[in-house]
């Protein structure tokens, strides 16, 4: 509990250490348990009794994976209750199983805890331009690279631009963590005949896993807002898409030509 404690003091927290203050917990029972069970006759129960913590637990990660797409140790005020009698009960099982009895109380409540959390989380993601996080920009160009087949240059030369305040045509980016899950761009014209509709929302994508959340829609309304407070207004969008933009108030305009596509696309404008 003093490492949690000192890294809040010292403002020295990180996910990173979160989840090693969970692995550290978790060595020290097993170093208990591998000193204890040579010399201490554990009864039957209290081996089934943590069996069926262990199994809470592995449900809870699982849960975890679903729900957050990645492992999630909750330090709520029961895990860290369940850690400090831990450690104080363990010299007293020489003496008395009862300590560890009762730690497996506080456990078992902490464990049924920490799935409920895990369980009812709503995911909280951050919604950002490129200049509130301009260390991101060679992650983001390899990212819309990946998912596009635009030269990942192109989107260096777009977003250094913007960066250094060249234009106001900016890129937008969903993180869950530091992890990019979606974005979009602004350019000027996103590869197509109609040179006088612009500028054009590019490159919108998230993530598999992500989709079904609203999150392009809110990128969108999010570049939308942005450009129309900054004067630019309207925007345009070429896609192939029928009936996803409209949600966000969206409105088709015309069909226009794609660089070196042999079919029409359908152009879409916001006001």
């Amino acid at each position: 509990m003093l490492d949690g404690f000192l890294a809040r003091k010292l403002h020295a927290e990180s996910k990173a250490g979160a989840v090693l203050d969970s692995v550290a917990d978790i060595c020290f029972v097993a170093c208990c348990a591998i000193k204890l069970i040579p010399v201490q006759q554990i009864p039957a129960w209290l081996w089934i009794w943590a069996g069926v913590i262990v199994l809470i637990k592995l449900i809870n990660q699982i849960s975890a994976l679903v729900v957050c797409k990645r492992f999630c140790f909750p330090h709520t005020g029961a895990n860290r209750l369940t850690g400090l009698l831990l450690f104080l009960s363990v010299p007293m099982t020489f003496w008395s199983i009862i300590p560890i009895a009762f730690v497996a109380v506080v456990a078992t409540f902490a464990a049924i805890q920490e799935g409920h959390l895990i369980r009812t989380r709503k995911r909280e993601y951050s919604f950002i331009t490129l200049r509130d996080r301009p260390e991101l920009k060679n992650t983001a160009s390899a990212w819309f690279h990946s998912k596009w087949s635009a030269p990942e240059e192109a989107y260096l030369e777009c977003m250094d631009q913007y960066l250094s305040h060249q234009t106001e045509l900016g890129w937008y980016l969903c993180l869950d963590d530091d992890r990019i899950i979606g974005g979009l761009g602004v350019i000027e014209n996103d590869f197509h005949d109609r040179k006088d509709l612009t500028p054009n929302i590019c490159a919108v994508y998230t993530e598999e896993a992500y989709r079904g959340q609203g999150i392009a829609g809110r990128l969108l309304n999010q570049a939308v807002e942005d450009l129309w407070a900054k004067g630019i207004s309207p925007v345009y969008l070429l896609t192939d898409h029928t009936g996803f933009y409209e949600r966000y108030g969206w409105e088709f305009l015309c069909m226009a030509q794609g660089d070196g596509e042999s079919y029409l696309s359908r152009m879409y404008v916001h006001y």
